[in-house]
């Protein structure tokens, strides 16, 4: 709960859907979990198939997510930096990068 924009009940799905932290051999393991990374398999340069994208957990991404526009909306040093990446690029992948602060 000390994260900007994880409250009382984004806090508790959190614990209680990720259970206990050390299950997860890294933190690309954990990321992949909450289904926060994109599905991709590839051969040869070519892209194979449509992957597991729908592998890990929905609520942990729902959670995150919510997490990452709360604290766009609230915590002003959230908002300055999405503002930053936003100049940068699409509104989507600024948003990935608030993401990214939280894992």
């Amino acid at each position: 709960m000390t994260v900007p924009g994880i409250e009382n009940i984004l806090a508790l799905t959190i614990m209680m859907e990720t259970g206990d932290i050390n299950r997860f051999a890294s933190n690309g393991k954990y990321v992949s979990y909450c289904r926060l990374v994109k599905s991709k398999r590839i051969s040869n340069g070519k892209t194979k198939g449509r992957g597991n994208s729908k592998n890990g957990n929905k609520y942990l991404c729902w959670a995150y997510v919510k997490a990452a526009n709360f604290s766009r909306r609230f915590c002003p040093e959230a908002k300055k930096f999405y503002q930053r990446k936003l100049a940068k690029t699409n509104q989507a992948v600024a948003s990935y990068h608030i993401l990214a602060m939280y894992l």
